[in-house]
């Protein structure tokens, strides 16, 4: 039917809505979202009709109030990553939001490793750039992707994740989903 949510989708990192205003019509429930920003969410909330509730809210601590276990069929967060180091506390609070076969889809910056000085233990996986955001490594990604218990990489691919300056930057374009066999 080409919807891609039937009950729950979460924006993560909302801001003003534009990635939540392409999805409304292919999401059949409910579309709700969170920013850091109050600024961002009221813009957001200009855009009528797109999101069934809105709050100014951490990634993290919105997804462990406001969404239930199990409940979400998807979770986006459409270029936030680069705001968050460790992403283990995020992918955790993921993985208890997903329904099994839930979709998590998330952008993040590119990096290297040898730019992170490796992965955990040795490295972090990371590094902030001089725009002051964090760029994460495949290899990094992969990791704390494994090391969620129910989670799944489905999908990584090296694509141009916006511009700036004019200019695109390079990132992971990612799809996880919520393993169905753990669960049984």
């Amino acid at each position: 039917d080409g919807s891609v949510s039937s009950h729950l989708a979460v924006d993560l990192g909302c801001g003003t809505g534009l990635a939540a205003a392409q999805l409304r019509g292919r999401c059949l429930g409910r579309l709700i979202g969170c920013d850091l920003s109050g600024r961002m969410i009221r813009e957001a909330r200009k855009k009528l009709g797109v999101f069934d509730e809105l709050e100014a809210c951490d990634c993290v601590a919105f997804l462990q109030r406001r969404v239930e276990s199990s409940s979400a069929d998807l979770i986006i967060a459409a270029d936030v990553l680069l705001y968050f180091r460790d992403l283990t506390d995020l992918f955790t609070s993921v993985a208890r939001a997903l329904q099994p076969g839930g979709l998590f889809v998330f952008s993040t910056e590119l990096a290297l490793n040898d730019e992170c000085g490796g992965i955990p233990p040795e490295g972090r996986g990371w590094v902030e750039r001089s725009s002051e955001r964090i760029a994460h490594s495949e290899e990094y990604l992969r990791i704390v992707i494994e090391a969620t218990e129910g989670l799944v990489l489905r999908s990584i691919e090296v694509t141009n994740i916006r511009n700036e300056a004019r200019k695109p930057i390079r990132g992971h374009l990612c799809v996880v989903s919520k393993n169905v066999r753990m669960l049984e």
